[in-house]
């Protein structure tokens, strides 16, 4: 007899992880490290603004966005609706803007000079696919594809 479906509710609290302050996203994530997950219709969406929805009901038109600064928090705390405008101001005040290189960048999430210079030196050791060491770090395949590629963090060495 196959097991009866959890909810989404149910499934996104299996995915979280409390701490003193944030609330970490243990799931799947995007490639900048923010939490990842689908509806009933397979339809993907953000684990913070689904975090919103449980804790204040249907999201008003808008963003959520974060006022801790890490992509993995889903602490309702930690959230508030703002405008596309409100999130390209507040990238400034934070300077991470798409101006910036390395992990400056606007895109750059969690990751360092240090390890990304992990990631390509493990990758060129072998044995490890891009998949697993997405994993390892906290990123997408498609991030460590193109850091190996040299295609993003093309400064660092």
């Amino acid at each position: 007899m196959p097991y009866p479906k959890r909810s989404l509710v149910d499934r996104f609290w299996s995915k979280v992880q409390k701490t003193d302050t944030c609330w970490l996203w243990t799931g799947g994530k995007d490639s900048c490290g923010y939490g990842a997950i689908k509806d009933s219709d397979k339809k993907q969406m953000s684990a913070h603004r689904l975090s919103w929805e449980i804790h204040n009901g249907c999201t008003p038109a808008g963003l959520v966005l974060h006022t801790c600064d890490n992509p993995a928090c889903v602490n309702p705390l930690h959230l508030y609706v703002g405008t596309h405008e409100q999130n390209m101001r507040d990238k400034v005040l934070r300077d991470r803007t798409a101006r910036n290189r390395g992990m400056r960048a606007g895109r750059a999430c969690h990751l360092t000079e240090t390890l990304v210079r992990a990631i390509r030196t493990r990758y060129v050791r072998g044995g490890i696919s891009q998949a697993a060491l997405g994993r390892e770090f906290g990123v997408a395949q498609s991030t460590v594809m193109r850091i190996v590629h040299r295609s993003a963090w093309k400064e660092t060495v």
